[in-house]
């Protein structure tokens, strides 16, 4: 709930918050998550009801005009946990 919350505020400052660096979304087929880099903290999301196939085509489509929109509607299908390292 934590991550959710952070990451919320980080996009209610502004959807392309200047120095928010988000990295291009990434598909682990074989984990079956999507990986992104936030800031300086990789995450890795989990669909909760998408496969991850359908999920991840959806988001990269929205991210072609907003990737702050993209990571949002990211947040409401999945779950993200940040990665360790």
């Amino acid at each position: 709930m934590n991550l959710l919350l952070e990451l919320i505020d980080i996009i209610e400052l502004k959807g392309e918050t200047a120095g928010l660096k988000l990295a291009p979304f990434r598909l682990d087929a074989d984990r079956k998550v999507i990986l992104t880099t936030i800031g300086n903290k990789e995450y890795e999301f989990t669909p909760k009801e998408k496969n991850v196939a359908e999920l991840f085509n959806s988001i990269t489509g929205v991210a072609k005009h907003s990737p702050g929109r993209a990571l949002v509607y990211l947040k409401q299908h999945a779950t993200g946990v940040p990665v360790s390292a």
